[in-house]
């Protein structure tokens, strides 16, 4: 392959970021499968990518608990945290190892998520404190607007993807599908032409 090693934490999704905020104890478990299509087969493999969100509020605690998970062919990880919300934004702050090539680093995850039931924005950070040269920050980011019941729209961008139109649609209440093509800010290597996602939230 012929990108660096934490680059592949590139390949989680955007829309597992938070659950919405809520006013009593409640669980939420999200989980996405995702599809990277690259454009060079030897420069860098297509990935299936795998995670699940559990995130759980106590009533009159004020803050939220949440564990995720990512796994794809190379690249694993987990972090645990907490998080905070006040009117539509929430915000949270976990730690955790993640593991590829047979090394493990320790990742800071802080992240900020908006919903206002028409617009949902959303950014996510990796960092690793660590000799990985280049590839100490990961982040993620999306904004998308509600088109209908079930047809949303915006922009979705990573770090090592690029930063593209965002299209989705709404299967039931619980389940959606939706597809990212990368137009700028474009990696120099292992390009990608776009992801697929079906993501289920409960």
């Amino acid at each position: 392959m012929g990108t660096p090693k934490f680059s592949l934490l590139a390949f989680s999704t955007a829309l597992a970021l938070a659950p919405p905020a809520i006013a009593e104890s409640e669980w939420y478990v999200d989980a996405e499968l995702t599809r990277y299509q690259t454009d060079d087969s030897e420069e860098q493999r297509s990935l299936w990518a795998k995670n699940v969100t559990i995130s759980y509020y106590p009533e009159d605690l004020g803050v939220g608990f949440y564990a995720y998970a990512y796994h794809d062919e190379e690249f694993q990880g987990a972090y645990i945290g907490v998080s905070k919300s006040v009117g539509d934004v929430e915000f949270g702050l976990g730690v955790g190892p993640a593991e590829y090539d047979d090394e493990t680093w320790t990742v800071l995850n802080p992240w900020l998520y908006y919903d206002d039931q028409l617009y949902q924005a959303s950014v996510w950070v990796e960092y690793v404190d660590d000799d990985v040269g280049n590839n100490k920050w990961f982040y993620k980011y999306h904004l998308q607007r509600s088109l209908d019941h079930q047809w949303f729209a915006g922009l979705y961008g990573e770090r090592l993807l690029g930063l593209g139109p965002l299209l989705g649609f709404n299967l039931t209440d619980e389940l959606s599908v939706w597809i990212t093509v990368p137009v700028a800010d474009l990696p120099d290597e292992g390009k990608m032409v776009g992801l697929a996602t079906l993501a289920y939230s409960w």
